[in-house]
């Protein structure tokens, strides 16, 4: 469906966006390689943007980015074994190991006996590193949440199936070139 782009759209068409709009060049030949083009432009350039952020939060918190991902899947995901944060991670159990060793010496994670089975350690982290991890994102969160009220709930679910969906296609890409296939 094409988009008109400034005033009006033509009836039945979906209205851009206030920064596609602003654009004056989004989606504006109409032709959906160019749409897909663009559209590939601005989500290297977010990819980048956030790469920068992260980098720049894992150097505040003294961390490489490694150790700062690896934190990062704690967050998000809660307490894990050693081995379950080298598969999320992409790491070899050794270096995993290693890595705990550098985060628990620094007071952000601590090991545990797994409850359920004696002979399994979980690592957590340690909620005050958290504390820590969130104070520093604070100010970009709260821009995020104004962003995000600038959109009406149909193109908040359109945005979220598209960021999932490029996940998933990210994800199943990941391990194929660490197996040195075909690239």
């Amino acid at each position: 469906m094409s988009r008109q782009v400034g005033g009006a759209p033509k009836t039945g068409a979906p209205k851009l966006s206030a920064v596609a709009a602003k654009s004056g060049t989004f989606g504006a030949k109409g032709s959906r390689a160019e749409v897909f083009r663009q559209m590939g432009m601005a989500l290297r350039e977010y990819l980048g943007a956030a790469d920068m952020y992260e980098e720049a939060v894992a150097d505040r918190m003294g961390l490489s980015r490694t150790d700062m991902r690896c934190v990062d899947l704690l967050e998000r995901r809660g307490t894990m074994t050693a081995g379950a944060l080298a598969v999320a991670s992409g790491l070899t159990t050794g270096a995993v190991t290693f890595l705990i060793d550098r985060l628990e010496a620094r007071g952000m994670v601590r090991r545990r006996r797994d409850p359920g089975d004696r002979r399994r350690v979980l690592v957590e982290m340690i909620e005050s590193a958290a504390k820590e991890g969130f104070a520093i994102h604070q100010p970009m969160v709260t821009d995020m949440r104004a962003l995000v009220q600038r959109y009406k709930m149909e193109e908040l679910g359109i945005i979220f199936d598209f960021l999932t969906e490029a996940r998933q296609v990210y994800e199943s890409h990941a391990p194929r070139l660490r197996s040195r296939g075909d690239a």
